[in-house]
């Protein structure tokens, strides 16, 4: 098991892999990363694994994943904060606005 940064808490995998999607770090940052596959996820987002193989309630057609989370009650602790920050955030000017100089 793995142990959740500051809190002394211990935390399973299928916790530890939840709480790093959420947090939107790239998947780099993770240990045995392939260098070809790299994915990043986000707060009120799910991977596909836990839609896959976990049991849960369908999701409706016109719902988005956040609004599914509400539904049913499966927000993590902090997520949704993390989640409105997010959405807070302004969107930059310029489509290219990721793209460095070089």
């Amino acid at each position: 098991m793995s142990k959740s940064r500051g809190t002394g808490t211990n935390l399973t995998h299928r916790e530890a892999l939840l709480a790093f999607w959420i947090s939107g770090r790239w998947s780099s940052e993770l240990p045995n990363t392939e260098p070809w596959l790299f994915y990043c996820g986000a707060p009120g987002t799910r991977p596909w694994a836990w839609w896959w193989l976990e049991e849960h309630p369908p999701i409706g057609d016109d719902e988005s994943e956040d609004e599914y989370l509400t539904r049913t009650r499966q927000w993590l602790p902090g997520e949704r904060d993390l989640f409105e920050a997010v959405e807070r955030e302004p969107e930059p000017d310029d489509d290219d606005a990721d793209i460095t100089d070089r």
